[in-house]
């Protein structure tokens, strides 16, 4: 594995910092309430970007992530943003709804977007490997 003993220590301390900002946010932001359900759930899927960032730096590769899926779930991620910034219908009626709810969201879409480019990157330099070599066998 590239990366070796620094990646095999990334994943707890990325676990460690979602917990406690997710702590955080229920008790000092949401005031406990129920609605944070949706913030959390938006972390959620910002920390399962961040997982896929922290596994693809550790191995080197990113290979096996379909580049397509992400485009997809940054696209749903952008039209979310985008009806929660002008609409109120989906956001959490507490304090982390009127900030932090949308940052969140816009830390995984940029996240989402960065693994498409990185996905689609590496497509095109894995088919120009194949040319060259399929070239060089002719």
């Amino acid at each position: 594995l590239a990366g070796g003993k620094q990646g095999s220590n990334t994943v707890p301390v990325v676990y460690g910092l979602f917990l406690c900002s997710a702590l955080a946010v229920y008790h000092f932001v949401a005031n406990g309430e129920f609605s944070a359900i949706m913030t959390m759930s938006v972390m959620i899927q910002c920390l399962a970007f961040v997982l896929l960032a922290v596994k693809s730096a550790a191995i080197g590769s990113v290979s096996g992530i379909s580049a397509k899926c992400l485009a997809l779930e940054a696209l749903a991620f952008a039209c979310r943003l985008s009806s929660t910034t002008w609409l109120n219908g989906y956001l959490p009626v507490d304090a982390s709804g009127d900030f932090v709810y949308h940052a969140v969201e816009a830390i995984a879409l940029l996240s989402g977007c960065g693994f498409c480019t990185a996905g689609l990157v590496h497509i095109k330099i894995i088919s120009k490997k194949k040319q060259r070599t399929e070239g060089h066998k002719s």
